[in-house]
């Protein structure tokens, strides 16, 4: 293996500092070592750099807040599962635990006629969606819910 010990450990205590990676305010070498040689990064690290910023702020602050979630409350929520006042009640203190949740991710809604042309809708929401960074929500005029 040609991974590099101690890359590997600068890049991790990058990534630590998530908004400032998100933000892109790492030395530039942050972006492009992993990038020109990526043998010497490990797939976890490389997978958690593309994940802070190759899909745009959003995404990264959604992803992280999973992580967050799920390291400092995951064993809790799998234990409320199906009970829906506990669940609630944890729900409000993730949202209240500054820690944890940065805040909510933009997204961008787009309300379809229905399911009958899919395909020729997907091509014009692709057309004027595709240099959006933020998440895509679709969501069906026939149907209820969202």
């Amino acid at each position: 293996r040609w991974e590099n010990t101690s890359l590997n450990h600068k890049l991790v205590e990058h990534l630590a500092q998530p908004l400032l990676t998100t933000a892109g305010a790492t030395p530039p070498w942050v972006d492009e070592l992993p990038s020109a040689y990526p043998f010497l990064f490990q797939r976890q690290v490389r997978e958690q750099l593309l994940r802070c910023v190759g899909f745009g702020t959003s995404h990264a602050v959604l992803w992280l807040q999973r992580q967050f979630i799920e390291r400092d409350y995951g064993e809790r929520l799998r234990r409320v599962e199906g009970q829906l006042e506990g669940r609630i009640d944890l729900t409000e203190r993730i949202v209240a635990d500054p820690r944890v949740f940065i805040g909510p991710a933009r997204s961008d809604l787009v309300t379809l006629p229905s399911r009958a042309e899919l395909l020729a809708n997907a091509g014009r929401v692709v057309e004027l969606t595709y240099d959006s960074r933020a998440m895509l929500e679709v969501k069906f005029a026939d149907e209820g819910g969202f």
